[in-house]
Parts: C-alpha cells; sequence; structure tokens
C-alpha cells in the first residue's frame, strides 16, 4: 500500500476538520466560541464577600462549604450476586468557617451565638450569601452560595499572645445550615430535579 504526500495532506484536514467540527460542538454546549473555554484560567479565590441576614461582611476566610450524599448498601434477598448494591440516600452538608478581624465595641457574632444558645429549639436563623466576585469587572459576582436557615453553632475569640507584637486579633465563627443551593451550578440543577 502506498501513501503519498497530497494523501497525508487529505488526511490531516479530514482529521482537522474532524477536530474543529467536536471543537465548536464543545463551545455550543459550554457556551464559548471555537471550542474555547470562556475563561483559560481558574478564578482566584481570593476576591469574596458574605452576606449575613443583610448585612455584607469582610471575612479572611471562608472554609468548609461542602455537599455530600450518603451511600446505603443492600443486597436484595434473591440476588445471586455476591456483591453489594449501592443507592444515594440523604445529602449533608458541611459547617462553613468563617475568620475575621476583631474590633473594638463589636459584639455581634458573640450576641448571634448566644441568642442561637438561649433559644436553641428555634434559634436565630439567617439567610447567608457568599460570593466569589470577579477581579477583572469590578467585583461582579461570579458564584453565590445560598445557605438556607443558617445558625451560630461555634464562637471562637482571638487567641491571645504577649509576644505577637504585629498580629492582627482573630475571631473565628462555625456557621451549620440546612441546605446550599449555587446560581447556576451543577448542584443547584441536580436538586431542581426533585
Amino acid at each position: 500500500m502506498s501513501f503519498s504526500i497530497g494523501g497525508a495532506a487529505a488526511v490531516g484536514a479530514a482529521v482537522g476538520g474532524a477536530i474543529n467540527a467536536v471543537g465548536s460542538l464543545l463551545g455550543l454546549v459550554t457556551g464559548s466560541s471555537n471550542g474555547v473555554a470562556p475563561n483559560e484560567w481558574p478564578m482566584p479565590k481570593f476576591f469574596f464577600e458574605v452576606d449575613i441576614g443583610g448585612s455584607n461582611l469582610s471575612f479572611q476566610a471562608c472554609d468548609g462549604l461542602e455537599a455530600s450524599i450518603a451511600v446505603m448498601e443492600f443486597r436484595d434477598g434473591n440476588s445471586q450476586s455476591f456483591f453489594k448494591q449501592k443507592r444515594p440516600t440523604m445529602i449533608s452538608y458541611s459547617p462553613i468557617t468563617l475568620k475575621k478581624g476583631v474590633f473594638a465595641g463589636n459584639m455581634d457574632f458573640y450576641d448571634w451565638f448566644k441568642g442561637v444558645a438561649i433559644n436553641n429549639f428555634f434559634g436565630d436563623m439567617r439567610t447567608v450569601k457568599i460570593r466569589l466576585l470577579n477581579t477583572d469587572q469590578d467585583g461582579a459576582v461570579v458564584f453565590e452560595w445560598t445557605l438556607e436557615k443558617a445558625f451560630l453553632t461555634k464562637f471562637t475569640p482571638t487567641p491571645l499572645d504577649a509576644e505577637a507584637d504585629s498580629e492582627v486579633a482573630i475571631e473565628e465563627i462555625e456557621i451549620t445550615y440546612q441546605a446550599f443551593s449555587a446560581e447556576g451550578g451543577l448542584l443547584d440543577a441536580l436538586l431542581g430535579l426533585f
């Protein structure tokens, strides 16, 4: 079998055309042009804001936003297979941890913690919104996670150290919530099916 240069060029053109077609199709699915992703670099994580019950607050760190689906294992009584079957069951949401600087006279988080501790049956539940902002477009919201029926479950005042003369006092809180949704995210789409 012979293979000419012209034949190789024709095959290369055909393969290149197929790759471009697949790239264009992916572009239609992802909302980008020419098969190139809208943003070629991941988002930086330092530019974010947290809204607690309608108050926009600045935090040093936000950690722990997580959802997981528990798995039920079983085996049918008349199954001939010697393995467990698995099915998805309940969704659980991990608490988030927020850290912020301590300001003189600011007792908001301690007061929230105290309110939940005293009235713990109903508690002081609030809506919390965590927003990742775009650094290139004047702080436009890129992702927003909404935590429903959130309440404070842990309050940690700043540690004290007589030798740390240049460190900022940081307090830490833990917020537990019923569920979260992400605008336009996969989790929100999945939960919308039920």
